[in-house]
């Protein structure tokens, strides 16, 4: 049905001419992993690496600008203009895979992007457990993240220990939200001022606890692009899941999944 959808919204942008990437309007991608396939990813974290590298051209042959999203944070307060098809290149939970996988293709195209870490996990062990499959997977260390950001990409906080930052009481909230920042701060020594929310969920509270912590921006999962409207704590992204073929990815950088954002505010 989503894919149905998707194609509707093409072929209608195509009737009408529609621009799918303004200018001063940027999209985020959201990727987990990248390495090889496992038969029980039911969540299509881990993305293929021969996948991820098709995509990284195809950014490139579809001429889109890849940005950090702390100069993107630059344009939504009004210091920086924007081309058309600007985008910026996320990662969250640190996942030690994408040292070897990842790297290798930002370097490729000179492409900069942002890893996203909860401190509280840093350099911890694989965990035996069946259903939440992907604690199998190993973590960055702290050597690793200083490498990551002396290859110029950014580091972001994923929080202190990935909970629902929703059901936590005011205390708890904080110290999530700058226990970890001041963790990986001193880790990279360099300012940690974007944040990912787990699982992607917030609310006005947190953005405003985010705030007092000192970030300047903060990821969600929400779809869609982001422009002068979209407010600095609550930056909507695409995910790119292992499913994805490159048309699929296409049309997700072409804003035809963008429906699924408004979807979700309705039943937030």
């Amino acid at each position: 049905i989503k894919k149905g959808i998707a194609d509707a919204v093409r072929i209608s942008r195509r009737i009408s001419n529609a621009q799918a990437a303004p200018k001063d309007t940027f999209r985020i991608l959201l990727y987990h992993a990248v390495g090889a396939a496992e038969q029980d990813d039911r969540l299509g974290l881990r993305i293929a690496p021969e996948v991820f590298a098709r995509q990284m051209s195809c950014i490139r042959e579809e001429g889109y600008h890849v940005y950090p999203l702390t100069t993107l944070l630059e344009a939504l307060a009004g210091k920086k203009e924007l081309p058309a098809k600007a985008i910026a290149l996320t990662f969250d939970d640190g996942y030690r895979e994408n040292l070897e996988f990842v790297l290798a293709q930002l370097r490729q195209y000179a492409y900069k992007a942002i890893f996203f870490v909860t401190a509280g996990s840093i350099g911890r062990s694989p965990l035996a457990t069946k259903e939440r499959y992907w604690e199998r997977w190993k973590l960055v260390d702290a050597v690793d993240l200083k490498m990551i950001a002396d290859e110029g990409h950014g580091i972001g906080s994923h929080t202190l220990t990935h909970c629902d930052l929703r059901t936590l009481p005011p205390d708890r909230l904080k110290n999530e939200l700058s226990c970890s920042r001041k963790i990986l701060e001193d880790t990279v020594r360099a300012p940690i001022e974007v944040l990912s929310y787990p699982h992607g969920r917030f609310n006005a509270s947190i953005m405003r606890a985010a705030a007092d912590a000192g970030y300047r921006g903060a990821c969600c999962s929400l779809y869609g692009r982001n422009g002068f409207s979209t407010a600095p704590l609550a930056l909507r992204r695409t995910t790119i899941s292992a499913g994805d073929g490159i048309d699929e990815f296409r049309k997700k950088l072409e804003g035809c999944y963008d429906w699924m954002g408004i979807k979700a505010l309705w039943t937030r």
